[in-house]
This record gives structure tokens, sequence and C-alpha cells, in this order.
């Protein structure tokens, strides 16, 4: 199964019916891939989205979060899955990991990474961009790699 980004909740300016949709540069998901530094194609082929709030809320509600956390889990059963920002982080009970550091739970990778948001500070530090690109990189390259190895398997 290909991987999956878990994004908070559709922009005010982005199609709640396409989440994390890289098609402008200045959405979330069009920042993200930036950062990944692949194109759309790739992107879209690579991984399924998702919000985790499938209309922007009035404001965030942790308890409403966390039960749609609880209900989405259930379907993220064997798949490597990306928690965008630390109020996804948190609804899925994960506020305390590290950025980029990966929790197994049975056959369930979460990692929880920085929200792509234009107002997220974190990526003002051209380190902190640096250690996303190479997260990504390595992430994508691991895939690549992984599924190709599968295919050759399977056309044995």
């Amino acid at each position: 199964m290909r991987p999956i980004l878990v994004g908070e909740a559709p922009g005010p300016n982005t199609d709640p019916y396409r989440p994390l949709n890289c098609d402008e540069s200045t959405s979330a998901g069009g920042r993200l891939r930036d950062i990944m530094r692949i194109d759309r194609d790739q992107y879209n082929m690579m991984f399924d989205k998702i919000n985790l709030m499938p209309l922007k809320p009035d404001r965030w509600s942790i308890p409403e979060s966390r039960e749609k956390a609880d209900k989405l889990m259930r379907f993220l059963y064997n798949r490597d899955v990306f928690l965008l920002g630390k109020r996804v982080a948190h609804a899925f009970g994960m506020m305390e990991r590290q950025f980029f550091d990966g929790l197994h739970c049975g056959q369930t990778v979460l990692y929880v990474v920085p929200h792509p948001s234009g107002l997220n500070r974190w990526y003002n530090d051209a380190e902190n961009v640096e250690i996303s690109r190479q997260f990504w990189h390595d992430t994508i390259e691991g895939y690549i790699l992984y599924n190709e190895c599968d295919i050759i398997e399977n056309s044995q």
C-alpha cells in the first residue's frame, strides 16, 4: 500500500475534496511537494492524502480531532502514515514524538513531520529545511527501491 499523508483540514483556498493537493505552490500540498523536490505526478502517484477534519473548523477541537483520528486508525493498518503538524500528532496521541521519528504500531508506522504551512516558523531555519528534505529524499528513495524489488520478485 502507498504511504499516506494526513493533514489538518482544508485550507481557506483549497478544495476540500482534494486534500493536500499540490497544484498550487502556496498550498500545504504544494509546499510539501517543493520540500520533497518531486514533480506533481510523482507526488500524486507516491502518496495517498487525507485531511483529519474534512472541513475547516472555526476552532480546532482536541476531542473532535481525537475522535476522528481514532476512526481513521482502522484504515491505516499496514501503512506508513505521515502526520503533518503538531495538531494532527496530538489527535493521534503522538504529541511527545520528535519530528521524523517513526513509531511502530503493529504493522503501521506513524511519523510526525512539521506541517508545511507557510505560517510554520520551523521552516524559517535553513538547517530545518535541509533536515526535512533529507528525510523526504530518504523516504521516497526507500519506497522506490522497495517497489522495484517487489516488481522484480513478482515477475519471477
